[in-house]
């Protein structure tokens, strides 16, 4: 799992949407065996490498957010069962936290910093959603994430 884990931390640092190898290798990566996992916008502040590693990691985020790849993070997410820790900066959606909510069951660590598309239903579906008397609830929607 910590291989795992490894490769799939390499393939959102050096990923590069343009190539389609690139997409397949980190979609493979996201598996139910995966312990870890970081997605977002990387900000790299050195001189000699700043304008292509921006360029690179911008590009990483707008696919992320664009009509292509959302269903592709989205099937990725789908696929972490055995997650544990989770990063997504800047690039985190109320449908990506729906989706951990209902996966993610195991989650412990969750980064969603800077992340603008998240409101106060994306955090509801990490609680998880109960309907019922005292007495009787009973689960509706997302289970939650009970160790975050």
């Amino acid at each position: 799992s910590s291989v795992l884990d490894s490769l799939a931390a390499q393939s959102t640092q050096n990923i590069d949407v343009g190539m389609p190898g690139d997409i397949f290798t980190f979609t493979v990566l996201c598996g139910d065996r995966l312990g870890r996992l970081t997605v977002h916008q990387h900000h790299h502040h050195s001189p000699e490498t700043e304008d292509n590693s921006q360029s690179r990691f911008r590009s990483w985020a707008s696919f992320i957010q664009n009509p292509i790849g959302e269903p592709i993070i989205l099937s990725c997410l789908s696929q972490l069962a055995s997650i544990s820790s989770l990063c997504i900066h800047h690039v985190a959606t109320n449908d990506m936290l729906y989706v951990i909510s209902t996966v993610c069951l195991r989650l412990v660590l969750l980064d969603i910093s800077y992340s603008d598309k998240v409101s106060d239903i994306g955090l509801v579906h990490l609680c998880g959603v109960l309907k019922g008397s005292p007495t009787g609830y009973r689960e509706v929607g997302p289970r939650g994430c009970k160790y975050l």
